[in-house]
């Protein structure tokens, strides 16, 4: 019967990464997701996004910063001009991740043979990454969701 008072409507979901599960769309996502096609002129277009957060630094030089997950790296950008500040592959991450009161330190170490001989030559094993946060709690959230994606960047 062509009733159209009657309309069929599902909630929206989308298809996420290789596996293709479902999960309920999220606006944010979806605008971390383009954002991430954007930055460096779309280099990062072909990486599988996990999770992201985003934080705000204070006093008169206050800027927001995101950091994203993705299966194979972990991005630092600040948002408002779009600008990668580093990008680490997961593989090259030490694990467990340090934390430091409001600090977290991300240890990691060359892959190229190059770098490591050199590394070497100055004594310095690994190199490191460090996010000052304002808050203990930024802290903690930005470790577990490193941590989980450098775990499940393991088995992908």
């Amino acid at each position: 019967d062509n009733d159209s008072s009657h309309l069929i409507a599902r909630l929206p979901r989308a298809f996420y990464g290789r596996e293709q599960y479902f999960k309920v769309f999220s606006r944010e996502d979806a605008l971390v997701l383009a954002y991430l096609h954007v930055i460096d002129d779309g280099v990062y277009r072909q990486e599988l996004y996990l999770s992201h957060y985003l934080w705000e630094t204070k006093g008169s030089d206050s800027k927001c910063f995101m950091i994203l997950f993705t299966v194979r790296q972990t991005i630092l950008i600040e948002v408002k001009r779009k600008k990668v500040h580093w990008a680490l592959i997961n593989e090259m991450i030490d694990f467990p991740i340090e934390r430091k009161n409001t600090q977290l330190i991300i240890r990691y170490e060359r892959k190229n043979k190059k770098i490591e001989m050199l590394t070497e030559m100055i004594g310095q094993k690994s190199q490191k990454k460090v996010l000052q946060f304002e808050t203990l709690r930024d802290c903690e959230t930005v470790s577990k969701k490193l941590e989980a994606a450098l775990q499940y960047s393991k088995f992908h």
